[in-house]
């Protein structure tokens, strides 16, 4: 009896550590003015649409975040899943809380390569990290 029921504590164990990654999470922000507060080392996905790229149009930082804060781990651009021209895409932003403090994500949606660039989309995302 002792030893099915020290095996079927194995089992169990091992069954947990199976389900858990290691980590959490990240927290996803895809709404304008989302504020998130999240922990040194956590990681935080900024999801956002994108206007077709034959137009021109990219997501670009307008203002850059506090580095002693926020690192960025990963940058994707995705296109959209039916191949259409002229269908939307998403942008995918990763970024790793470094340091204790607070700051601000400034996106705008522009065509870079203008001098004087006339957004389609501006957001704003606050991130304290503890």
């Amino acid at each position: 009896m002792a030893r099915l029921l020290a095996v079927l504590v194995v089992v169990a164990l091992m069954a947990l550590a199976a389900c858990d990654d290691g980590g959490d999470d990240p927290v996803v922000l895809t709404d304008a003015g989302d504020a998130v507060t999240i922990d040194v080392g956590d990681e935080v996905v900024i999801d956002l649409e994108s206007i077709a790229a034959s137009t021109g149009f990219s997501w670009e930082l307008r203002e850059p975040f506090d580095p002693s804060v926020l690192e960025l781990v990963d940058r994707s651009e995705i296109g959209s899943d039916d191949d259409l021209v002229g269908s939307p895409g998403r942008l995918q932003l990763t970024l790793r809380a470094v340091g204790a403090g607070e700051t601000t994500v400034e996106l705008w949606e522009i065509q870079p390569w203008l001098e004087e660039p006339e957004p389609n989309d501006e957001v704003v995302f606050r991130i304290t990290v503890t």
